[in-house]
């Protein structure tokens, strides 16, 4: 029904309001697998749930977007604390299902990611994005965000 209302755009299938939740049990969190894997597909269903727990373990938390009980995208977020932006909120992931781009759904993750920050006495969200993301760039320049910083890796 989603991937459909978004091709027709008729008003009348529109899904319910968007609602945004912790995933705190492993069944939530690995009912997130199908819309990660869109953004990460080198993610592996079997794997999945130790991957969660790696990242748990390192402080970072997952939420999920739901539209009529149906998961549209999810995030995961860790609060830190940099020398250059003292204490922060990173974005690891942020991802909503293609067929419900544009839904409001994105925005509605990084507004729920933003009062967690701010409740951490965060002064920033700060996220890196691939160089050939330009639809979530711009996305993210509609959001506020502005670029600050190159990010460099070094494959070992």
């Amino acid at each position: 029904m989603l991937a459909d209302f978004h091709k027709r755009g008729d008003p009348s299938t529109m899904p319910g309001p968007i609602t945004v939740s912790e995933c705190e049990t492993q069944a939530s969190q690995f009912a997130t697998f199908d819309i990660m894997h869109q953004l990460r597909p080198r993610l592996k269903e079997q794997t999945y749930p130790d991957a969660l727990d790696a990242l748990k373990a390192d402080g970072a938390r997952l939420i999920a977007a739901y539209m009529d009980g149906d998961i549209v995208g999810c995030a995961v977020f860790r609060v830190e604390f940099r020398l250059a932006y003292g204490r922060m909120v990173y974005v690891d992931d942020l991802v909503t299902d293609t067929a419900m781009r544009s839904a409001g759904i994105g925005a509605t993750l990084l507004d729920w990611i933003s009062s967690e920050a701010k409740l951490a006495d965060a002064e920033l969200v700060v996220l890196d994005s691939g160089v050939h993301r330009g639809s979530a760039h711009r996305f993210y320049f509609r959001e506020g965000f502005e670029i600050t910083s190159f990010s460099f890796k070094k494959r070992l």
